[in-house]
């Protein structure tokens, strides 16, 4: 339930940068335990780009290169929206510096 309510902020984008950060951090440790099913790490991916995000707003695109490419790694475990989802929040924000970084892992991943 923790890392639940951790996720909501994570996903905000009204929390930028380090604060983003830390709420997608804590979510990711706390519910780590429920990585253990497929279908609900594909579901979690979201927080692992959540977080590359952040990276990436604090200058830190090499880690946030490593949190892009497991969110689409672990969106392509199992059927759904997973992936879909990842694009479309990429292609909704209005920071054009993650666009590309993000378009590369894509490329290098098929």
């Amino acid at each position: 339930m923790t890392a639940g309510l951790l996720a909501a902020p994570c996903r905000n984008d009204q929390y930028e940068g380090a604060k983003k950060l830390r709420f997608c951090t804590l979510s990711l440790t706390i519910g780590a335990w429920i990585d253990a099913f497929p279908q609900e790490k594909s579901k979690r991916a979201i927080l692992h780009l959540e977080k590359g995000i952040a990276l990436s707003q604090i200058g830190e695109n090499d880690q946030a290169r490593t949190a892009f490419e497991r969110a689409l790694t672990d969106a392509r475990r199992s059927p759904g929206p997973w992936e879909q989802a990842l694009h479309q929040r990429i292609f909704a924000l209005e920071d054009n510096r993650i666009r590309p970084l993000w378009l590369s892992i894509v490329e290098a991943q098929e």
